[in-house]
């Protein structure tokens, strides 16, 4: 009986342990099998030769649009693909066919920076409002990309300084630089923004490097990226900022 119960012990030993190398050999294959090749498609179903596409959004509701640079605006549904542009003759169109940003408010509804300032799509008709800068020196109606500024308001960077929007009241105002105060923005052209987890903004900016807005501040700080003793406006400017989920810049 005793033998029998030994026996019976060591089978089940041997069972566990070929179970242990099974799995073993399967993680080891799931690991070292070779991610499936990607395969891209071509998308026939924009209507355009301008296939330089400068901006893309997926809204909350799956479509995906595509700013372009000189073919309007896309917005696609996995199928077919509705394109946007301006007409000359309809103030409700986009302001421009020059799309350079894209942005999605908390309430669902999409922003397009474009080359003749800020437009907001209507969806019940498909029609756009347009918001335009006052006038500035350089071009304030050259939007270049647009983030939310932590509550309901958005921070647009432009080529004539940086802007900040108010969508519930139209307000924009404009933060340009000045040479005769020092802490004032570093230069008027602006191309990349990020926004920190304490709602401090980071601006890329050419020539004038990095700059830093603290919240609620109007004095911006300036981290050169060339060297101070060399200087280099061809160095210094930044063109992309991302802010991971670290709060790393």
């Amino acid at each position: 009986m005793d033998t029998v119960r030994s026996d019976a012990v060591v089978v089940a030993g041997c069972l566990r342990k070929l179970l242990a190398f099974a799995c073993l050999l399967l993680c080891a294959w799931t690991f070292a099998a070779p991610a499936p090749a990607l395969r891209f498609k071509r998308m026939t179903a924009l209507a355009t030769d301008d296939l330089s596409v400068l901006a893309t959004l997926q809204d909350r509701q799956g479509f995906i649009w595509m700013a372009s640079l000189n073919g309007g605006l896309y917005r696609y549904d996995g199928y077919q693909a509705v394109r946007f542009v301006n007409d000359p003759q309809d103030k409700t169109s986009l302001p421009s066919d020059r799309t350079t940003a894209l942005f999605e408010d908390k309430a669902g509804r999409i922003w397009v920076a474009t080359r003749d300032g800020l437009a907001r799509f209507n969806p019940g008709n498909g029609t756009f409002t347009r918001f335009l800068p006052l006038p500035a020196p350089g071009s304030p109606r050259m939007i270049k990309n647009i983030i939310s500024d932590g509550a309901d308001g958005m921070w647009l960077a432009t080529w004539a300084g940086l802007q900040h929007f108010d969508p519930a009241n139209g307000k924009l105002v404009q933060y340009q630089h000045d040479d005769a105060v020092p802490d004032s923005i570093g230069s008027n052209s602006l191309d990349a923004l990020a926004l920190d987890a304490k709602g401090g903004l980071w601006i890329g900016t050419w020539p004038g490097g990095l700059d830093y807005l603290a919240p609620g501040s109007k004095s911006f700080q300036h981290f050169r990226v060339d060297s101070a003793h060399a200087p280099n406006p061809e160095v210094n400017l930044v063109y992309a900022l991302h802010m991971d989920a670290r709060n790393r810049l």
